[in-house]
């Protein structure tokens, strides 16, 4: 038996007890990733503060040049961005084929959105949201095109999202885990630390019979 436990600030009282309970009978940490986190401030003026001076210039920049953010129902022009770059990048498909994305749309259309970055009116970036729980909103999926990469969409993209959350009264935003089988992506890691991001364990547990 393996389980993937959702990391501590997904619980409403934050607790180990599961943890605990799991080691005490038997189950051993098979994987310990991190998953970068966002705190977020109440007020959205506050954001850009945690962003590193890169970061905010690159927002300042993106908004310049002409990019523009918004939700959108362009499901399938994401998709696309998101399979040419894990194509690109490291030779895989997404976890979900464009027909069970848009199947948990249909079933969750209030738990899922996908916010976008066009320049010109073409879509150059975007990322897919999870509401998981009323406060916490998890970043399942992240692209963009690369020849598109020094427009900076990314960060003006994450700057609006931030905004949209603190509006809904979310307080914490997971960008997803920057390990594989405990291997950091750093350039990925400091990416996501940028924006204030912090490192916490999501942790897999097993048990052999």
């Amino acid at each position: 038996i393996k389980l993937t436990l959702p990391p501590i600030f997904y619980h409403n009282h934050a607790s180990n007890y599961i943890d605990y309970s799991l080691l005490k009978h038997g189950f051993e940490y098979v994987k310990r990733e991190m998953t970068s986190t966002l705190f977020l401030e109440s007020d959205e003026e506050n954001i850009l503060k945690k962003f590193r001076p890169s970061h905010a210039r690159s927002v300042r920049k993106a908004k310049n040049i002409g990019v523009e953010i918004r939700i959108t129902n362009q499901i399938e022009e994401f998709y696309y961005i998101l399979k040419e770059n894990l194509k690109i990048r490291h030779g895989v498909n997404p976890t979900h084929t464009l027909q069970e994305i848009y199947k948990l749309i249909d079933l969750f259309p209030e738990s899922i959105n996908v916010f976008g970055a066009f320049y010109e009116g073409q879509m150059i970036a975007g990322a897919l949201n999870f509401i998981v729980k009323e406060d916490v909103v998890l970043a399942f999926y992240i692209s963009h095109k690369e020849e598109f990469q020094e427009l900076r969409p990314l960060n003006l993209l994450f700057y609006y999202i931030f905004k949209w959350a603190i509006k809904e009264k979310i307080k914490v935003y997971d960008f997803g885990i920057f390990t594989v089988d405990g291997e950091p992506n750093m350039g990925l890691g400091r990416f996501k630390e940028n924006f204030g991001a912090s490192g916490i364990f999501r942790d897999t547990f097993q048990i052999l019979f």
